[in-house]
Protein backbone atom coordinates (compact mmCIF):
# COMPACT_ATOMS: atom_id res chain seq x y z
CA UNK A 1 0.00 0.00 0.00
CA UNK A 2 1.42 3.50 -1.08
CA UNK A 3 1.16 6.05 1.63
CA UNK A 4 -1.60 8.39 1.50
CA UNK A 5 1.61 11.33 1.25
CA UNK A 6 2.20 10.65 -1.95
CA UNK A 7 -1.57 11.40 -3.32
CA UNK A 8 -1.86 14.63 -1.87
CA UNK A 9 -2.35 17.80 -4.04
CA UNK A 10 -1.68 21.02 -2.20
CA UNK A 11 -4.02 23.51 -2.28
CA UNK A 12 -3.69 26.48 -4.46
CA UNK A 13 -0.32 29.33 -3.70
CA UNK A 14 -1.14 30.51 -0.26
CA UNK A 15 -3.81 28.58 0.40
CA UNK A 16 -4.28 25.84 3.81
CA UNK A 17 -6.57 22.96 4.67
CA UNK A 18 -8.58 25.64 7.31
CA UNK A 19 -9.94 27.37 4.45
CA UNK A 20 -11.30 24.11 2.95
CA UNK A 21 -13.60 24.58 0.45
CA UNK A 22 -16.12 22.41 -1.54
CA UNK A 23 -14.49 23.57 -4.84
CA UNK A 24 -14.12 20.54 -7.20
CA UNK A 25 -10.42 21.76 -7.24
CA UNK A 26 -9.67 21.07 -3.44
CA UNK A 27 -11.99 18.42 -2.68
CA UNK A 28 -9.22 15.01 -3.30
CA UNK A 29 -7.02 17.32 -1.09
CA UNK A 30 -9.19 17.67 1.51
CA UNK A 31 -9.88 13.92 2.38
CA UNK A 32 -6.34 13.37 1.06
CA UNK A 33 -5.48 15.30 3.80
CA UNK A 34 -7.68 13.57 6.39
CA UNK A 35 -6.81 10.08 5.04
CA UNK A 36 -3.15 11.15 5.45
CA UNK A 37 -4.23 12.03 9.57
CA UNK A 38 -6.35 9.86 10.58
CA UNK A 39 -5.62 6.46 8.74
CA UNK A 40 -3.09 3.96 9.10
CA UNK A 41 -2.04 0.81 7.12
CA UNK A 42 -3.44 -1.95 9.63
CA UNK A 43 -3.07 -5.71 8.33
CA UNK A 44 -6.24 -8.14 9.35
CA UNK A 45 -7.93 -4.88 10.46
CA UNK A 46 -10.24 -2.70 8.59
CA UNK A 47 -13.44 0.90 8.98
CA UNK A 48 -16.53 0.83 8.15
CA UNK A 49 -17.83 3.97 5.97
CA UNK A 50 -19.61 5.05 8.75
CA UNK A 51 -16.71 4.88 11.15
CA UNK A 52 -14.79 6.60 8.62
CA UNK A 53 -17.39 9.36 7.82
CA UNK A 54 -17.57 9.68 11.81
CA UNK A 55 -13.93 10.14 12.14
CA UNK A 56 -14.04 12.27 9.29
CA UNK A 57 -16.93 14.82 10.87
CA UNK A 58 -14.68 14.99 13.75
CA UNK A 59 -11.65 16.20 11.92
CA UNK A 60 -13.16 18.79 10.22
CA UNK A 61 -14.70 19.73 13.45
CA UNK A 62 -11.33 20.05 14.93
CA UNK A 63 -10.21 22.40 11.79
CA UNK A 64 -13.68 24.22 12.40
CA UNK A 65 -14.32 22.89 8.72
CA UNK A 66 -17.67 22.54 7.09
CA UNK A 67 -17.76 18.86 6.03
CA UNK A 68 -18.67 17.35 2.52
CA UNK A 69 -21.58 15.63 2.12
CA UNK A 70 -21.51 12.01 2.92
CA UNK A 71 -21.76 10.68 -0.78
CA UNK A 72 -19.11 13.70 -2.00
CA UNK A 73 -16.98 12.55 0.51
CA UNK A 74 -16.76 8.57 0.04
CA UNK A 75 -16.60 9.49 -3.99
CA UNK A 76 -13.40 11.33 -2.86
CA UNK A 77 -12.24 8.43 -0.64
CA UNK A 78 -13.09 5.80 -3.04
CA UNK A 79 -10.34 7.54 -5.20
CA UNK A 80 -7.96 7.82 -2.15
CA UNK A 81 -8.88 3.90 -1.49
CA UNK A 82 -8.07 2.39 -5.21
CA UNK A 83 -5.10 4.67 -4.90
CA UNK A 84 -3.52 3.57 -2.74
CA UNK A 85 -4.00 -0.48 -2.66
CA UNK A 86 -7.18 -0.03 -0.47
CA UNK A 87 -9.65 -3.18 -0.57
CA UNK A 88 -13.12 -1.99 -0.54
CA UNK A 89 -15.82 -4.76 0.05
CA UNK A 90 -19.45 -3.83 0.24
CA UNK A 91 -22.28 -6.03 1.17
CA UNK A 92 -25.61 -4.98 0.29
CA UNK A 93 -25.37 -1.77 1.80
CA UNK A 94 -22.42 -1.68 3.96
CA UNK A 95 -19.34 -1.10 3.26
CA UNK A 96 -16.00 -2.50 4.50
CA UNK A 97 -12.15 -0.79 3.93
CA UNK A 98 -9.49 -3.71 4.58
CA UNK A 99 -6.03 -3.54 6.06
CA UNK A 100 -6.51 0.20 7.67
CA UNK A 101 -7.09 1.71 11.31
CA UNK A 102 -8.30 4.56 12.21
CA UNK A 103 -6.59 7.12 14.80
CA UNK A 104 -7.95 9.41 16.35
CA UNK A 105 -4.92 12.43 16.38
CA UNK A 106 -1.80 12.80 13.68
CA UNK A 107 0.45 9.72 14.51
CA UNK A 108 -2.27 7.59 16.83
Amino acid sequence: MRFFRELLVKPAKGGDDRGMTESKDTLGWQVGVFALERISPEPNSGAGSSAIWESYCNWCEGRNAVPLAFSVFHAEFDKVAEATGIVRRQVGAHVLYEGIALGTEKGS
